[in-house]
């Protein structure tokens, strides 16, 4: 078959039936609908230079709830991502995880073989790759499903490469992971391709020596590995004294380790020279036994570095590797952050913590944080005799920062001085922009689903904002239903507000008895008496989001007399919400932990920023939120600055940049003009 590869399969074929088997991905392909295999076998047949992000916790898909765990901002970066990719010429694969949807998200999908992203002219799909359970299972547990997803991955990209006749380390132009869970599957995925690389390499070398390579314990060994370790050395040295074993037909025990090498050396045809160099080399230190598994390892680890051009190994080695990883979020910084906030909370942050642990314990830092450390290259776990010779895990080659926090953050864990650093941040969703009154369609809608989520106790209070809208602010809270967003302080703030102002706050499914944060929120308005006042509004429909980050406000009688975005998150890789709102021309308030929000207050003086650190948190949020319902010159003069600031932030040059850093990272292109035209030859 066309593009078989030795260490990665691609079809297998029974000998007595004559049936090819499929990788998994591509069976559950075969079983969709006539027309979605022939748009994709039309994605196939584009020659646009192939690109493979990988976005492997939540719902991601094309279409998903924001009330579905652990789907937000960065799904909705990663379709941005993928749309603007297409719009400079690229076609996009997005690697996802394949499981059963929760009965409520049934809708969303059946996430099996491919799906095509809307909007991007069928040249952007989902890829959905399963693991080794069926279930939604959380971000933070989803590390043991990591290894099965490389591997299945890797078994469908070496099949549809074989479709093209090429290696499948050259069927993608480069791949790029978001958060630590998809860096992993990348890395695992770039660890299958170096070692196929590898015993490529030594098939060429060293097949005077090797007999019966496709069953050998090499074969075997690799196949059942994630990544390259010491073990390639060992298993290496193992298959040349098996091959010396049944040769002379003795026991091994009746050699040493020179006399091995002496009989590798002439099946090899060596030079005086390089036989000499090579016995001294394993020759070298005390005497080993020949069975053992240091002397194994260090045959091993001579031969494949002396022999057969090990520079030209390497070489190969590393263009396999075009991965970038965009972290989104730092286990460090979460953790740091965490602290921070129960520190200002009161008391010794160790304490604080603990009283917290069943929280803190489920993020799992102790994993998390070592993993991202391997990503950027700072730790390199696997050892050979006599140094560090290949990575456990290969490390990225290029990272995307999404702000100045998470470069911090990356500094802190010691990542590589070699890795190529791009700032790229989310743009702004382009269908986000400023409403001018109320009566407009568009804002009707939003005011009937509002009114529709409200207690009854609001809902006279919300059939008087449409009659005269000037009397009352809104203040806007989006995003997803987790502790990490702290919406409870904005509840608490309210406390001091004005009866006319009124807060809505998306998020979180109602209906559902195990949605522990939706409950603790709504128990609070309750608790405050605050029902006229706070509308918790659940899933947002898609269409509505953006108008609820532009609402009309001013003097005229179609508008509110103010509105407002207000974030009260203690970890945001940017802040997305905070960055939709500037662009719909609202005024930002956010914590010290929104990047993004930071930026624009520093760069601009577009946001306002509250300290972590003071007393009565929520007392200062009302304080803020007061100070622009009161004048409200100094909130359209905030917002004219954060709307401006937002202008900088856009998907298509953020991407175009982005992807000529990674054509001159990866192919080592001097400039952006090369850069753009390996583009277009690849």
């Amino acid at each position: 078959m066309t593009g078989m590869v030795p260490g990665i399969p691609n079809l297998h074929l029974n000998p007595i039936t004559q049936t090819v088997t499929l990788p998994l991905i591509a069976q559950r392909l075969m079983v969709q609908p006539q027309a979605i295999r022939a748009i994709n076998d039309e994605f196939l047949e584009s020659l646009k230079p192939h690109v493979l992000l990988l976005s492997t916790h939540g719902y991601a898909a094309t279409d998903f709830s924001v009330r579905a765990k652990d789907s937000g901002g960065q799904i909705e970066y990663v379709n941005h991502l993928a749309r603007s990719l297409v719009d400079i010429g690229y076609k996009v694969t997005i690697g996802s995880r394949s499981f059963t949807p929760q009965k409520e998200f049934a809708a969303f999908g059946d996430r099996q073989g491919v799906a095509f992203l809307e909007g991007a002219n069928f040249l952007a799909r989902y890829l959905f790759i399963p693991g080794d359970k069926e279930e939604f299972i959380l971000k933070e547990d989803i590390y043991p499903e990591l290894p099965i997803m490389a591997r299945h991955l890797s078994h469908f990209v070496a099949y549809e490469a074989g479709l093209k006749g090429v290696k499948p380390w050259e069927y993608f132009s480069w791949v790029n992971s978001h958060y630590v869970d998809a860096g992993r599957v990348a890395q695992g995925l770039i660890s299958r391709w170096q070692r196929a690389i590898t015993v490529e390499h030594i098939v060429d070398h060293f097949r005077p020596v090797l007999t019966d390579l496709g069953g050998s314990v090499l074969q075997r060994a690799w196949e059942s590995k994630d990544a390259i370790d010491a073990s390639l050395h060992h298993n290496l040295g193992e298959e040349v004294m098996n091959a010396w074993e049944n040769e002379h037909q003795k026991s091994r025990t009746a050699a040493d380790l020179p006399q091995v090498a002496r009989w590798v050396g002439r099946r090899l045809k060596w030079e005086h020279g390089q036989l000499a160099a090579v016995v001294q080399r394993v020759g070298e230190g005390e005497k080993v036994r020949l069975d053992s598994d240091t002397a194994k390892a260090r045959l091993g680890e001579v031969l494949l570095k002396e022999v057969g051009d090990f520079a030209d190994l390497q070489r190969k080695l590393a263009s396999a590797n075009r991965h970038a990883w965009t972290p989104h979020s730092l286990g460090i910084v979460k953790r740091d952050n965490m602290l921070k906030v129960a520190h200002a909370s009161g008391g010794d942050p160790a304490a604080s913590m603990l009283e917290s642990s069943e929280i803190y314990s489920k993020l799992h830092f102790e994993r998390r944080i070592p993993m991202e450390t391997e990503l950027v290259g700072a730790a390199i776990t696997g050892h050979t005799l006599s140094g560090q010779v290949f990575s456990r895990w290969p490390s990225a080659q290029m990272v995307g920062i999404t702000s100045e926090e998470i470069g911090d953050g990356l500094s802190r864990i010691g990542a590589s001085t070699s890795l190529s650093r791009v700032f790229f941040p989310p743009g702004a969703n382009p269908k986000v922009s400023p409403h001018d009154s109320i009566r407009s369609d568009r804002v009707q809608k939003l005011l009937a689903f509002v009114e529709e989520k409200a207690a009854p106790e609001a809902r006279s209070v919300l059939q008087s904002l449409r009659g005269a809208p000037q009397k009352y602010s809104i203040v806007v809270e989006a995003g997803r239903m987790d502790p990490t967003k702290r919406k409870h302080i904005l509840i608490e703030a309210m406390r001091y507000m004005p009866k006319e102002t009124l807060l809505w706050m998306t998020g979180g499914d109602p209906e559902d008895p195990k949605d522990l944060v939706y409950r603790e929120l709504q128990a609070l308005v309750k608790a405050y008496e605050l029902e006229e006042q706070v509308v918790l509004l659940g899933d947002v429909p898609r269409d509505l989001m953006p108008v609820l980050m532009g609402l009309p406000y001013g003097n005229t009688p179609d508008s509110f007399h103010m509105a407002m975005g207000v974030t009260a998150s203690r970890m945001e890789g940017w802040g997305m919400f905070a960055e939709d709102v500037t662009a719909g021309l609202m005024p930002l308030i956010a914590s010290e932990f929104v990047p993004y929000a930071q930026l624009a207050k520093r760069k601009n003086k577009g946001a306002i920023i509250i300290p972590i650190e003071g007393e009565d948190e929520p007392f200062r949020y009302a304080q803020a939120m007061k100070g622009l319902i009161d004048n409200p010159e100094k909130g359209h003069e905030l917002a004219r600055r954060g709307f401006q600031f937002s202008h900088e932030f856009r998907w298509s040059p953020l991407t175009r940049n982005f992807a000529k850093a990674a054509e001159k990272a990866f192919f080592h292109v001097s400039s952006q003009d090369e850069a753009e035209a390996a583009v277009s030859k690849i």
